[in-house]
């Protein structure tokens, strides 16, 4: 299986189980590391697996890919 290198905003906010101005919101406060691409948000993989990790919970990103592909949502 191929990983997704770079995530979009509302890619990152499933994810996580939030909303959009959430993910901006941390972004904005530091909590979360993102490119700007001309006007555009792009939170590349190694950054979402260092926000993870540094949460304690290293390789959770693969797993919560694995259930929004699989259109698990255990909430």
């Amino acid at each position: 299986m191929k990983k997704k290198l770079v995530f979009t905003i509302p890619e990152v906010a499933r994810l996580l189980g939030v909303t959009d101005p959430t993910v901006h919101d941390m972004i904005r406060a530091g909590q979360l590391k993102a490119l700007r691409v001309r006007s555009a948000w792009r939170i590349p993989r190694v950054f979402l697996e260092e926000y993870f990790a540094n949460q304690g919970y290293p390789g959770l990103l693969d797993i919560l890919e694995e259930r929004l592909k699989g259109g698990k949502n255990d909430n």
